[in-house]
Order: structure tokens, then C-alpha cells, then sequence
């Protein structure tokens, strides 16, 4: 005879299928999951799809198997169910409960969600990104880069006479990146102006002024010619072009110079940089544009000020939420079931579907960009102002210029069929990426940017060689 099981051993079967019927139970939480936002047509065949019939078929014979066990429990004493069932019940305990404390410890802050890593476990909070900011803007110059400041045009700028907390940024007092706060600088000179425009790389952020390429380019032309740095940090090439209708054009430069990089591009569909990017803490909206028959028209226009921002109830009541990259309003979306961040962990190890819509896809980022950029050029060669486009490349695409391979965004800018200074080869010449780019950072270090100054130094002599005296700026 076979031994008679006693009332606490444990059913391996029963153990196993139960196990089993989690396991499908996650596998058909995870499928639907994925599926979700995708048409109900669109379902087969998929990954997600296949994962939903197994699981299924899974679950169907787990609970089978489940029943049985059950059915004869008398077999084994009603306890010896009911201890298997414990058993499933701790082991899942102690597995669980050790991985939620590790994920709540390992994970760190952002503005509007837990992070693991450089993902964000979703759900975002408005809520906790209203506090986040609020505070922010209620304490002002203490915790949002000191030297930003609201406009309701360029979203935000370089505010005047400001210095930043860690002593190497100083603006002037007309917002101008300066050698020190609050020197004032002449608006009409007899010198050839020229005039820098764009984001923090054209600032030459995280670097002092002396070491920057504006300065560098300005002590290189000699002392008949005047460098002014008008760059923002977190531009995208709409808030330059924009920068140069608003201010720049009144300096009446000779000539002015737009730095990008081409994360540029994509900062060109967004309205909301900080939902796109939970390490921008930079409180503001911006204008974008979108093509409406081939011209260019904008929104949120003028800007929404923070305050009026930050006051609304919901991410929803945001406008024009629809023409920003970023948004996906599933992200925004709780449930009583996000309160563990095991579930945020695993459901962000498998993203949902979707389908990109049209205008957020390459194609048409590169067709609004490209425009704007034509728009830039057309507006200051009708100012009578030389426009100089230049492109600067981040590190990785760096590395893999090094070894002779053709980067995306270079194949991009052959697509503008717009002339374009590359300052990859007079980086490359400088030294390794380790020596042009600042230690865990992605901007230029003061070698980087002494080769950048020394790269639009040679494109700007033969155009400044030819200037002739300009006409006045029409605003």
C-alpha cells in the first residue's frame, strides 16, 4: 500500500498548479495590458496575442488541476489542502515583499514619478509634480536654475543681472550671457556684431565665460569684431528662431550664428519639456509650431504662466496637449493597484503598443524643423543679417564618428538640403570624446569648446571678409 499522505504535508501537484495559475494570471494581466491601447483587429498576430491564448489555455488547465486536488482533499485531510495552499501563499510572501522593499529603496525621485534607473515606474502624478514645482516657484531663485525666468513669448530666458548657484554663469543686464552680473551692454556699436543663438550648448553651459567658445570666438576675430551669446538652456530650434524675431534682431548684428544639437529637433514638438523629460526640471510651457499647408503656426502662444500652469486640477486641463511628443494620457492614470512598485516594475519591463501618430513620426519632425530653420535663415538675410547654421554633436555620435560611421543626425542634415557646419572633425581633431565632453556630462568641456570656437572661427573669416556695412534691422 502506498503511504497515506498526513494533514501537513504538502500537494507538489496541487503546489504546482497553483503556481501555475499565477503565472497565467500575470501572463494574461501583462497581454491585455499591451493590448489595450491597440484596435481590437489589430490584435492578431501579435506577441501580446500569443501571450493572451497561453495564458488562457494555461489557466484553464491550472484550475482543472486546482479543482481536482480539491475534490479530493479527503484523500489528504481537509488540512493538507489548506497547508499547500499556505505554502503557495508564503513562498509568493517572501518573494514579494523582499522586492518591493528593494525597488521602494533603490528607486529615487523625480518631479512626478519613482525612478528606476533612467524609466519611470508609471503612473505620473500631477498632483506630485504640482507640489514638486509649486515649491520650486514659491522658493524662485534657490532651486530652478537661478539665471531662468518666465516670458510669455520664448517660454522662458535668460533673466537679467543674474548669477547662477555654482558661480560660472552671469548675465547682463538686457539678459545677455556676460563675464559678470549686471555689466550693461551697448545696443549700437562700430564693431561687426555677431550674434549666438541656441541652447545650453550654444551657452557653452557648465563652463565659465572665459572658457566658452562665444568668448574664445570673440578674442580670436580681434577688436573690431563683438561676440554676444543670447543662448538659453533647453531650447529647441522653434524658441531660437523665435529668440531672434523677439530680441536679437534689435542688436542689428551682422551676423548671426544658430548652435544645435539635434535633440533640438525634438524639443520642437513639445509644448510641456517637463513631461517629456522627468529630468528637466525647468517649471515652463513653450510656444511649438505645427505645418499648417507648408507655413508655419503657433501654439500656446502667448505661454501659459506657471502659476496659471500649475494651479489646474488635472494634466488634462493642460491645452494642446494633443501636439506634444511627450504626452500619453495611460501615463497619467492610477489605479489602487499602482501602489506596489512591483507592479510599476513589471509593467514597465513590457511597454504598451501604440501606434505613433503621423505628425510625431521622423518624417515630420524633420519637415517642421527644416521649416523653421528656412524661416530663420529667410528672416535674417531679410535683416540683412548673415545666418550660419551650426551642428553640434553629442558624445555617443561622437564615438561613433571616430570610427568612420555616418550618424543619424548627419543623415539628417543632408536631408534639410540646407548648409550646415558640422563641427564634428574639429572636435574629433581636438582630442577623444573623454576630452571634449565634461566628465557625466553631455556639454562641451573648455576643450570642446575651444574647438568649436576655433571650427566657426574659420567658417565666419571669408563671410566677414565680404560683409558689407548692414542695413538697419527691421523689427
Amino acid at each position: 500500500m502506498k503511504p497515506q499522505p498526513t494533514n501537513s504535508s504538502v500537494n507538489l501537484t496541487l503546489l504546482g498548479s497553483l503556481y501555475g495559475a499565477e503565472f497565467a494570471l500575470v501572463l494574461i494581466a501583462l497581454a491585455l495590458y499591451k493590448l489595450d491601447d491597440r484596435p481590437i483587429d489589430a490584435w492578431f498576430p501579435s506577441g501580446a496575442s500569443i501571450a493572451l491564448l497561453a495564458g488562457v489555455a494555461l489557466l484553464l488547465v491550472a484550475v482543472a488541476l486546482i479543482g481536482r486536488a480539491y475534490i479530493k482533499r479527503t484523500a489528504t485531510g481537509p488540512h493538507g489542502f489548506s497547508f499547500t495552499v499556505a505554502m503557495n501563499v508564503i513562498s509568493l510572501a517572501l518573494i514579494l515583499i523582499p522586492f518591493e522593499a528593494a525597488l521602494r529603496f533603490i528607486t529615487h525621485d523625480s518631479p512626478d514619478a519613482p525612478m528606476f534607473g533612467d524609466s519611470a515606474l508609471l503612473p505620473r502624478s500631477w498632483e506630485r509634480a504640482v507640489a514638486h514645482y509649486g515649491q520650486q516657484l514659491a522658493k524662485g531663485a534657490g532651486t530652478i536654475r537661478a539665471y531662468l525666468v518666465y516670458d510669455e513669448t520664448l517660454g522662458w530666458t535668460l533673466g537679467a543681472s543674474r548669477t547662477s548657484r555654482d558661480g560660472f554663469h552671469f548675465s547682463s543686464a538686457e539678459g545677455v550671457r556676460a563675464a559678470t552680473p549686471g555689466v550693461t551692454l551697448p545696443r549700437t556699436t562700430d564693431k561687426v556684431r555677431i550674434a549666438i543663438i541656441g541652447d545650453s550648448f550654444a551657452f557653452a553651459e557648465y563652463v565659465k565665460f572665459e572658457e566658452s567658445f562665444g568668448h574664445l570666438l570673440d578674442e580670436a576675430l580681434g577688436p573690431d569684431v563683438e561676440v554676444l551669446n543670447f543662448g538659453v538652456p533647453g531650447y529647441g530650434l522653434d524658441q531660437s528662431y523665435l529668440k531672434l524675431r523677439k530680441e536679437v534682431l534689435g542688436w542689428k548684428p551682422d551676423v548671426v550664428v544658430l548652435g544645435f544639437p539635434m535633440h533640438d529637433f525634438y524639443r520642437s514638438m513639445t509644448i510641456y519639456p517637463f513631461i517629456n523629460w522627468q529630468s528637466w526640471n525647468i517649471p515652463f510651457s513653450k510656444a511649438r509650431f505645427v505645418l499648417e499647408q507648408g507655413d508655419l503656426r503657433p501654439l500656446n502662444l502667448p505661454t501659459i504662466h506657471p502659476d496659471k500652469m500649475f494651479a489646474m486640477s488635472s494634466i488634462s486641463d493642460l491645452p494642446h496637449l494633443q501636439h506634444d511628443q511627450g504626452y500619453r494620457s495611460d501615463d497619467w492614470k492610477s489605479s489602487a493597484w499602482d501602489l506596489s512598485y512591483v507592479k510599476r516594475w513589471v509593467t514597465r519591463q513590457f511597454p504598451r503598443w501604440s501606434e505613433t501618430p503621423v505628425r510625431f513620426g521622423e518624417a515630420e519632425r524633420l519637415r517642421l524643423n527644416a521649416e523653421i530653420l528656412k524661416q530663420f535663415v529667410r528672416t535674417a538675410e531679410e535683416n540683412d543679417v548673415v545666418p550660419l547654421l551650426v551642428f553640434f554633436p553629442l558624445a555617443p555620435e561622437l564615438e561613433l564618428s571616430a570610427r568612420g560611421t555616418e550618424t543619424r543626425s548627419q543623415q539628417s542634415l543632408k536631408g534639410l538640403n540646407m548648409q550646415v557646419l558640422d563641427t564634428t572633425p574639429c572636435l574629433l581633431d581636438a582630442g577623444t570624446v573623454d576630452d571634449v565632453y565634461l566628465p557625466g556630462d553631455p556639454h562641451y568641456s573648455a576643450l570642446g569648446n575651444a574647438a568649436v570656437a576655433k571650427c566657426i572661427r574659420s567658417a565666419l573669416e571669408p563671410v566677414l571678409a565680404k560683409k558689407e556695412p548692414r542695413k538697419p534691422a527691421v523689427l
